[in-house]
């Protein structure tokens, strides 16, 4: 299954096995275990909005998902169920310098270290969309020919 029918109807363990990255080698095993704990954290939150017609997981509304403003209002969704915000205070915390009581308003520290993880995230998204466009250029050259 491609990665938008992923988001699209998928659970949050086969989107996440999806986006996580597997070129390991390139990167810091810190690293990659904070985008472990980012994924895993904000994937199980984001499907529960999906199948509750909230959001649709289109790729948009996925990679605007993990900017650091709306990870911070994600956390404290009071729609979303607690357990399914705690992993991403979690994560929240875990950068260091993050205030909640700062809300938007973080330390230039934290806005770095998440937006390494968010740039890092967005190439993996875009190599695996990148991925999916021979197979769509297939499928529409059997239609039209």
């Amino acid at each position: 299954m491609n990665f938008r029918t992923v988001c699209l109807r998928g659970s949050a363990s086969e989107i996440a096995s999806q986006i996580r990255w597997d070129d390991t080698a390139r990167i810091d095993a810190i690293w990659v275990g904070r985008m472990l704990s980012m994924v895993n954290a904000i994937v199980p939150a984001l499907v529960w909005k999906r199948d509750h017609g909230v959001i649709t997981m289109e790729i948009h509304e996925v990679r605007e998902a993990f900017r650091l403003r709306s990870i911070i209002a994600l956390a404290s969704d009071v729609d979303v169920p607690e357990p399914l915000r705690r992993p991403v205070a979690v994560y929240l915390s875990s950068l260091a310098g993050y205030r909640a009581e700062d809300g938007d308003n973080q330390d230039s520290h934290v806005v770095e270290q998440h937006g390494w993880l968010e740039m890092t995230l967005n190439e993996r998204i875009s190599g695996l969309l990148a991925d999916e466009k021979p197979e769509a250029a297939q499928t529409a050259q059997k239609s039209v020919g």
